[in-house]
């Protein structure tokens, strides 16, 4: 059981009020808003509380006989509530629309620096089922126990929250999301949503349930699905197994280890010299469904288009090759590339060129995208000491600048 108090407070010494104007220069009515700046002080508040009680059920099933030994499943329910005020009341200004007839509320520190108290109160429940199956089966291969575990799903979790303070729509949409890994290179991940209200004639969400509409209690709403194959080739993989040899170095390397980015702003790491040669491929496939609005809309309502209401879900598939791998040159030089494929546009996706030389306690980098968002190149040469991270030499030639007038 865990419960939290958090008290924010933000200093500001001006705000800037808004002031509803009308031009008449030109004979015409040209509304327009005066942005007035006040010198003034204002201490804004947020204020939440929260509570959480969570446990673990362990269930196990044992088999005395056969291949498979034993499965367990671990079940995880957590339940919190989360209580937000609204005090924005100080924080917020008025003005009226002579125009509309309105009155129109405004906050003095839209685009401050440390942002606005919360403009609503809310007082949430929510309800989570974390899930995880796993199963040990007999193994040759392990000599000391004589069993393996298997991990049939990593997790596979319910959820859903009400907000008691909302006006309208206060079930959020039963979320199922899961993932699990076959075969060590093949992950599997997937969410569901199912959403218990329903969509009037106009294509809008209402307060209506769709237990009141349709006698059910959810409806399908949308889905994710990703599939993901990744494997490694290298050396080791055709070689026997050997024992492996002990390395002495004065200076740690921190081979493979995201540790920087580079001039382009894409994350770079320190080459594993180790290996002479490696090559990884990844294929992702992703499908997604989404609810489709104007499939609700009656035929006799004016936004009604034959065109885009004949699917009740809109689709959209994702299907990509990746291809990343390095080779060493010499001892000190190594070239690195990445690049892919995607199915769906027929086009070649995110691709560059990497070459890498280790200068000792120096090393040298350059970095090069032929085409694409990112076009463009960098050159560096640092120093390898992370606490001498910003002793460096930059050249580059940033992508943002392909879009220079």
């Amino acid at each position: 059981w865990n419960s939290s108090f958090n008290f924010t407070e933000r200093w500001y010494l001006q705000s800037m009020h808004q002031i509803f104007m009308i031009d008449t220069t030109n004979g015409e009515n040209n509304p327009y808003i005066l942005y007035h700046l006040k010198r003034d002080f204002h201490a804004l508040h947020d204020i939440d509380l929260s509570t959480s009680l969570t446990t673990k059920i362990y269930v196990m099933y044992k088999m005395k006989k056969g291949w498979l030994r034993a499965v367990r499943h671990v079940i995880t329910p957590n339940l919190s509530f989360t209580y937000t005020p609204n005090l924005s009341k100080l924080s917020r200004g008025t003005y009226f629309n002579t125009i509309s007839g309105q009155e129109v509320s405004y906050s003095y520190f839209e685009n401050s620096i440390f942002g606005d108290a919360s403009s609503y109160s809310s007082a949430i429940a929510r309800l989570s089922i974390s899930n995880n199956l796993e199963m040990k089966v007999r193994s040759r291969k392990d000599t000391i126990t004589g069993e393996k575990k298997v991990v049939l799903i990593e997790n596979l979790t319910l959820s859903t929250y009400y907000n008691f303070l909302a006006d309208s729509l206060n079930w959020a949409p039963l979320s199922i999301s899961g993932r699990t890994t076959l075969f060590k290179h093949l992950y599997i991940t997937f969410n569901m949503q199912f959403d218990p209200y329903s969509f009037n004639e106009l294509g809008r969400r209402v307060n209506v349930t769709e237990w009141k509409k349709n006698k059910r209690l959810y409806r399908f709403s949308s889905t994710d699905v990703s599939v993901g194959l990744n494997f490694t080739l290298n050396q080791d993989l055709f070689k026997g197994k050997s024992k492996p040899e002990e390395i002495v170095s004065e200076i740690p390397k921190e081979e493979g280890t995201v540790f920087t980015e580079n001039s382009l702003g894409m994350p770079t790491r320190r080459p594993d010299f180790k290996n002479p040669w490696s090559i990884t491929i990844n294929y992702t496939f992703a499908y997604t469904t989404r609810d489709n609005p104007y499939f609700y809309i009656a035929t006799t309502q004016p936004l009604y288009d034959p065109s885009l209401g004949k699917k009740k879900y809109n689709q959209e598939i994702i299907q990509t090759l990746n291809v990343s791998g390095d080779i060493n040159v010499t001892k000190k030089w190594k070239v690195g590339f990445t690049t892919g494929y995607d199915f769906i546009q027929k086009d070649l996706s995110y691709t560059s060129l990497d070459i890498y030389r280790d200068l000792h306690c120096w090393e040298m980098r350059f970095n090069w995208i032929p085409f694409g968002m990112r076009k463009g190149w960098s050159f560096t040469i640092n120093v390898k000491a992370s606490v001498l991270q910003d002793l460096k030499y930059n050249m580059k030639r940033d992508f943002r600048e392909n879009f220079k007038p």
